[in-house]
């Protein structure tokens, strides 16, 4: 068993940031389309900004020209909007066990953590500083590397053997996510997942995608220690 990476998704597995981010995209795009109308069953688990950013422009506009300059603009101007809404409101809900075991995975030393996301890196920053979670992690995969999270991995893992200077295979790699995205990403790359029923997604429904190993919660360092490190 060569060393260990695992890479955690941030909304839904490790913290709830209290409606900071819906709030800010609309008012991104109201600025932009003032005529905007928003279908608030939309559902944001699991995208990347990119992907969201693109369905968002075209919801009552089908034929809207999506340029390179128009998604980095919007994603800059989300970034200012999300850490103005994060500043109203209490700091994000880090859920039960997610710093003991950050803690506890960041002092092995066969284990690498990173990030591997549908924020965008500002947006990232901006969460896990808010919930102290932000020295755990030096590196990631973002929604502003690219529109599909299964590209993600491949660029997660990229980055970590330049840091780290270590080539982690994809049997020694996890994805720890609550999204049925989180799993299809990490099987679309041979990559095992840990699925946590911690965010909008029903446990019923995450088991139905077959993830590797599914729990309620972080809270049981031990057990997550031990799927994640000995299997």
């Amino acid at each position: 068993m060569g060393s260990r990476l695992v890479l955690f998704d941030i909304d839904g597995t490790l913290l709830n940031a209290r409606g900071a981010p819906r709030t800010a995209m609309i008012k991104v795009m109201l600025r932009r389309k003032p005529d905007f109308s928003y279908n608030s069953n939309y559902s944001f688990a699991g995208r990347t900004d990119w992907e969201i950013i693109e369905e968002l422009l075209l919801h009552d506009d089908p034929g809207f020209k999506i340029t390179e300059a128009v998604l980095r603009q919007i994603m800059r101007e989300f970034a200012i909007e999300l850490e103005k809404e994060m500043k109203k409101i209490a700091p994000p809900l880090v859920f039960a066990g997610v710093a003991k075991l950050l803690q506890a995975l960041s002092v092995n030393e066969n284990c690498r953590l990173g990030l591997l996301t549908g924020n965008i890196k500002d947006g990232a920053k901006l969460k896990l500083r808010a919930g102290g979670l932000e020295k755990f992690f030096s590196f990631g995969a973002y929604g502003s590397d690219a529109r599909n999270r299964s590209d993600l991995p491949v660029i997660a893992m990229n980055r970590a053997e330049k840091l780290f200077g270590i080539r982690f295979s994809v049997r020694d790699t996890w994805i720890v996510g609550d999204s049925i995205n989180d799993i299809s990403c990490a099987h679309d790359n041979d990559i095992r997942c840990l699925a946590v029923a911690t965010g909008w997604t029903s446990r019923s429904e995450l088991k139905r995608h077959n993830p590797e190993f599914l729990v309620d919660d972080l809270a049981l360092t031990e057990e997550i220690l031990s799927i994640l490190l000995k299997n």
